[in-house]
């Protein structure tokens, strides 16, 4: 009986749909030049031998070990040798199950040679993470959560992802990321692992949050008054320190908002002379949040009597009635 010699090595591409799976396998393409095709063993109880497996078509049953399936046109064509050949086997539930698969090459003659079994490969902790959930705990924190996967399951970790790229590799079906900036919209995704943690289940659903920043900044400093005039008052004061900067302030004259401005001057004009006016600034950062009222300043806009422009007495300049007389009026001055 003629035996062939197998070289081949059976990987696997695993695609999740809802609740079942279906898994693409690929192998080296074997060479005999009378290769007939190919004979795929899977089982979910390793105490059974491959060698007393049941025929069946290529949708699986499930919970019956062992199982074989005859590929004889792998690609959907009539089989080229020499080209790595792949196969779906679809509706997989590994939820419920472990599958374990090797594969064999057999010959066209009767009866057909078969030969060895390929290099064993398994879905030990290809199970998909379920219900993930992203929460915003703080401005500098997001808790994921999700379903914990029974120890059936082969799986021993879990691999995190935030916007495509690990992040943590946990044992527990929860994580929190600490290394979160406010304003900024993160996505994650999470898959298992079993003993080798480089064949990974397929990601998860993703999950999205983004921290809000609920810091208020420090009340503005050194705010100071000017009096320009009877009608004006300038305002100026030092930024103050936020988390993540200041964008506004809020101008208070005498307990009523009046403006608002995006530096750290303001003229108030149109005032009443000879009036006390107090003032004090609010801060706000991009966030919304507000500084509270540290201090306030007063100060009174100058009284319009020590500012008047000098009055003049009429210039004139006359002749006496003794002849060739003149006298003149002075400039008084106030």
């Amino acid at each position: 009986m003629k035996r062939f010699i197998l070289a081949l090595m059976l990987t696997f591409l695993i695609v999740v749909n809802c609740f079942a799976a279906d898994i693409t396998l690929r192998w080296n393409a074997n060479t005999e030049n009378d290769l007939a095709g190919y004979n795929l063993y899977y089982r979910t109880d390793t105490s059974v031998p491959y060698d007393v497996a049941t025929p069946i078509g290529e949708e699986v049953d499930q919970g019956f070990s062992p199982i074989i399936i005859q590929i004889t046109d792998p690609n959907g064509l009539n089989y080229i040798p020499n080209v790595n050949p792949e196969f779906v086997i679809t509706g997989l539930d590994l939820y419920l199950y472990d599958y374990y698969l090797v594969l064999t090459a057999y010959d066209n003659e009767v009866p057909e040679n078969e030969s060895g079994y390929s290099n064993e490969v398994n879905t030990i902790g290809l199970t998909t993470p379920k219900n993930l959930i992203a929460s915003v705990i703080s401005q500098s924190q997001i808790d994921l959560d999700w379903d914990a996967l029974s120890i059936r399951t082969g799986v021993i970790g879990y691999k995190v992802y935030r916007d495509g790229v690990e992040v943590a590799i946990v044992t527990s079906n929860n994580y929190s990321d600490y290394t979160v900036s406010v304003g900024i919209t993160y996505t994650y995704t999470v898959t298992s692992f079993g003993q080798d943690p480089v064949i990974k289940s397929p990601l998860s659903n993703s999950s999205s949050a983004m921290t809000t920043d609920t810091e208020p900044p420090a009340p503005p400093q050194n705010l100071s008054l000017e009096v320009i005039s009877n009608s004006q008052i300038n305002l100026n004061w030092l930024e103050p320190a936020d988390n993540i900067g200041v964008v506004r302030y809020d101008i208070y004259r005498n307990d009523s908002y009046i403006d608002y401005t995006t530096s750290t001057i303001y003229s108030d004009t149109g005032l009443m002379p000879s009036t006390l006016y107090t003032y004090y600034v609010v801060a706000y950062d991009a966030g919304g949040n507000s500084s509270v009222m540290l201090n306030s300043v007063s100060a009174t806009t100058h009284d319009p009597s020590t500012n008047d422009p000098p009055t003049t007495s009429p210039l004139s300049i006359g002749g006496g009635s003794s002849g060739g007389g003149c006298f003149i009026n002075t400039l008084m001055r106030r």
